[in-house]
């Protein structure tokens, strides 16, 4: 969904910057380029709600880099003071106090709104699209019902035929009379027909009515419309793509009637312009989305005529004038794109979230966003091992060599512990990484991972719910004592805790769920060079919700060889 909706907002945007340069010009410049290129510009801008241009610089920018290693940008970093995952600190491998850093969160979007938000949009083009087909359906249907064969011996039919040559023209051209139509029109993208209409054409220039259509159809200018109705379903949130529908029919007509009259004379212009003034009244109720038409609105009409009458040959004032409009407005929509897809909100990642079960209890923390970019997010203290954060995960650099990884990082919280160490025992230093995956009230979680340094593969570590789940625990209460008992690897441990010395100072008269619960606080770290994970035990009373910590299990894996695994060695309790 990310990309959907970066892909759309960066489409609408470009465009719609090429429509609103279109409109400045129009305002500040209106008889400087000629219509020709005013038409092109229209296209240009249904070009740029169409293609995805952004993502093309994207595919090529790797063409550019002359370079073999990735080369990650620069984060900004703004310190911060808050509390860190992680109490303490890494006396062994980390003895220096640790700063906690946090990154500047990016604009978001839950995935329920953004789920809405496409679906709204989803509905909104179905609907469009299938009133337009229904519409352009009806206006066949109703054209093929009265149509009637034109004769091969008619003046149309000869026109037809040299003026094809004359503009060589190859595409198969049908002709036919229509009593559902007042004016001629050119319509089919596959079987392009003009018809005509079986009155009011005795003081119409036949020959001027083909050579208008057919300079359409050699133009491609119903495939132009069809593609603009297209970027209409797309973006029919976007007012501006639908003034660009109106625009573009104004000025393929404007261009056209340039085109038909560029080699004619003066009087033989007035003629054409009569040509449209006679078939004017039958342009009422086209649907000028489906067709072309030498007919139009009657309030173009003498701008129409006006531009046809006084036509002329581009200077290369003009000529340069135009280029460099056109390049100065391709490359701001460009831009526009660019900076609407970075600055498009990310969508939470609802479907993956951390969980610490409680008894009960259970709370979850979502993974915010996804990243706009690769970020260099921590490094080991002698620079050997980096750690970059990418759109699907990280990337952990060792000595240069790189590798992609799932895990994900979160936003507002400290950010990950790098060191480079050897934790296997065989000399060889790995890369040992811990992630924030909880922090908040009565939540400080992290993942530990470790990386081989040599094919950078992902060492397995035994999980914490299969450690607890050989930890056998039991708590009575009697009166305001609560008597704990737990049993690790054959060592039993007794202890006991006064109620109202709780810290959430709960009823003594209450009662306590009979076993310890996990989860809430996981903290792993490296003391004498091997990986140790702290797992705090809370009792929670039968009608509570938050837990009160009364002892913590201190877990010391070990390497096993034979299995490539960090497995569980000591575990011991001790109370809080």
């Amino acid at each position: 969904m990310n990309k959907l909706l970066e892909l759309l907002v960066s489409l609408s945007f470009a465009g719609s910057t090429v429509v609103i340069f279109i409109f400045l010009l129009q305002c500040l410049l209106p008889e400087v380029f000629p219509t020709k290129w005013r038409y092109g510009l229209s296209k240009m801008a249904a070009a740029f709600y169409l293609i995805p241009i952004v993502l093309g610089i994207q595919l090529i920018s790797p063409l550019f880099t002359f370079h073999t290693t990735t080369t990650v940008p620069n984060v900004n970093e703004v310190p911060s003071t808050v509390q860190p995952a992680l109490p303490g600190s890494f006396p062994e491998s980390h003895p220096e106090p640790f700063t906690p850093e946090v990154f500047m969160p990016e604009p978001t979007l839950s995935t329920t709104v953004a789920l809405s938000f496409i679906c709204l949009w989803a509905i909104g083009v179905i609907v469009f699209a299938s009133w337009q087909t229904y519409c352009y359906r009806r206006f066949l249907k109703n054209l093929e019902h009265t149509r009637t064969t034109v004769s091969l011996n008619s003046e149309a039919a000869t026109q037809l035929l040299s003026i094809k040559e004359a503009l060589d023209l190859k595409s198969n051209v049908r002709l036919a009379y229509s009593s559902a139509i007042r004016s001629p029109v050119l319509v089919g993208l596959w079987k392009p027909t003009i018809y005509l209409p079986q009155e009011n054409i005795a003081n119409v220039d036949m020959g001027m009515v083909i050579r208008h259509e057919l300079i359409h159809l050699k133009r491609k200018d119903l495939w132009v419309k069809a593609f603009l109705l297209g970027a209409s379903a797309i973006h029919w949130f976007n007012p501006l793509v639908h003034m660009l529908r109106k625009d573009i029919h104004t000025w393929s007509e404007l261009s056209c009637d340039a085109e038909v009259v560029k080699e004619m004379s003066y009087a033989e212009r007035k003629r054409y312009g009569e040509t449209i003034l006679n078939v004017m009244a039958g342009s009422r109720n086209l649907p000028v989305q489906f067709c072309v038409s030498l007919s139009g609105d009657g309030k173009q009409l003498k701008r129409r005529l006006t531009f046809m009458l006084n036509s002329k040959k581009l200077k290369k004032k003009t000529l340069y004038l135009t280029i460099a409009a056109i390049s100065l407005i391709a490359v701001v929509s460009t831009s526009a794109a660019a900076w609407a897809s970075n600055n498009t909100p990310k969508i939470a990642a609802n479907e993956k979230s951390h969980s610490a079960s409680q008894g009960n209890h259970e709370v979850k923390l979502t993974v915010e966003k996804e990243p706009e970019q690769s970020k260099l997010l921590s490094s080991s203290e002698n620079g050997k091992v980096k750690l970059y954060e990418t759109n699907d995960g990280v990337i952990v650099d060792i000595n240069g060599d790189q590798k992609e990884f799932g895990w994900k990082v979160l936003d507002g919280v400290s950010k990950p512990w790098v060191y480079n160490v050897d934790l296997t025992g065989d000399g060889k230093e790995e890369a040992f990484i811990i992630l924030v995956t909880g922090h908040g009230t009565e939540l400080d979680t992290n993942e530990a991972h470790i990386v081989n340094g040599d094919d950078l593969s992902e060492i397995k570590i035994q999980s914490v719910e299969e450690i607890l789940a050989d930890l056998d625990t039991e708590v009575s209460q009697k009166g305001d004592d609560l008597l704990i008992k737990a049993k690790a690897q054959g060592k039993e441990y007794k202890f006991s805790k006064k109620v109202s010395e709780l810290a959430l100072m709960h009823n003594s008269d209450g009662q306590y769920e009979n076993k310890l619960t996990f989860g809430n606080v996981i903290l792993n770290y490296v003391k004498d060079q091997k990986l140790t994970v702290d797992i705090v035990g809370n009792v929670i009373p039968v009608h509570g919700v938050l837990p009160d910590p009364v002892c913590t299990v201190h877990v010391t894996y070990k390497y096993d060889q034979t299995q490539n695994e960090f497995v569980a060695d000591q575990i011991q309790i001790t109370p809080e």
